[in-house]
């Protein structure tokens, strides 16, 4: 729910439209050496790691979201930092700057100091 109301669906498509662009750009710029970089893999890596960030963050806020969510209407936010745990058991605490969520744990950390 925090995605829809947050507007980050919208703003995923200009990041990843953006980044694309400046690939595109940096590719049709003239300069050999960034058309090189821009068409290699290293700049397939570099958009995808902006966009990896960009939805890291939108996962932080989400999850702000329904936290505040959750206690403005007397749930137990409690419940969030819980679901975040099980997910960590079952899944790892696997980080990567390329992932499109934070870990389960890291995620579970920052709402436990919010509480």
């Amino acid at each position: 729910m925090g995605h829809v109301v947050l507007g980050h669906s919208k703003r995923a498509f200009q990041v990843a439209y953006a980044a694309s662009a400046a690939r595109e750009a940096a590719a049709a710029s003239g300069s050999t050496t960034a058309a090189a970089l821009s068409s290699s893999e290293l700049g397939a890596l570099g958009e995808k790691l902006v966009n990896a960030q960009f939805s890291q963050r939108q996962e932080n806020e989400a999850d702000d979201f329904a936290l505040e969510l959750m206690r403005r209407h007397d749930l137990s936010a409690e419940a969030s930092v819980s679901a975040l745990r099980k997910l960590e058991a079952k899944y790892g605490y696997s980080r990567s700057v390329f992932s499109s969520h934070p870990a389960a744990g890291d995620r579970a950390d920052r709402l436990e100091a919010q509480l």
